[in-house]
């Protein structure tokens, strides 16, 4: 959770991709190096519908 606040400080980010995906997309996307990174999986998992196993396994 402590992770999970310092990624993603912004309660309007947070509230907005809560609504589009899951605790487990949240804990793998944590877990990527850079905020851009976190940023950017983040987004195109929202916007794309992927699931976790899409997120965590590219091709």
């Amino acid at each position: 959770m402590v992770k999970f606040a310092e990624s993603f400080p912004d309660a309007a980010i947070v509230s907005t991709l809560s609504t589009q995906l899951s605790w487990s997309h949240m804990v793998a996307i944590v877990a990527l190096k850079t905020p851009q990174v976190r940023q950017f999986y983040a987004s195109q998992a929202a916007q794309d519908g992927w699931s976790v196993r899409e997120l965590t396994h590219p091709n």
